[in-house]
């Protein structure tokens, strides 16, 4: 199968762990939500203000973390089509991310940026 964009490039994806969604963020500060299995964009999000350098989805699937290329980190919950939280600390493009998870609840998020630092976010808070 294949998603194509009619105007951006796309800069990061990911695949959700249990389903048929596929987060891609692009060069034109857009999210999209593609489910494969229909082969059509679900969703929409373009209030994110930069491009979307790395993107990750939690085991539960229930948020998109969003790394941007001026280094903030974007928690959406992508069924609400809404910003949780903004998690802000890299100097520099975030261009890689992981999530651990032991429950419905994401624990700790993992981020690497081109500013030579990683960060481990604890994210009980939100």
């Amino acid at each position: 199968k294949e998603y194509t964009s009619e105007s951006s490039k796309f800069l990061s994806a990911s695949i959700a762990p249990n389903s048929q969604w596929v987060l891609l963020g692009d060069s034109n500060s857009m999210i999209t939500l593609w489910n494969f299995t229909d082969d059509r964009p679900v969703s929409f999000n373009d209030s994110f203000n930069t491009e979307a350098s790395a993107c990750e989805f939690t085991l539960s699937e229930k948020y998109g973390i969003i790394g941007s290329k001026g280094g903030t980190l974007i928690i959406w919950d992508h069924r609400k089509e809404k910003i949780m939280s903004t998690l802000k600390g890299h100097l520099n493009a975030c261009t890689s991310l992981g999530v651990q998870q032991e429950s419905e609840i994401c624990n700790f998020i993992v981020s690497g940026s081109l500013d030579t630092n990683v960060k481990l976010w604890d994210t009980w808070e939100w």
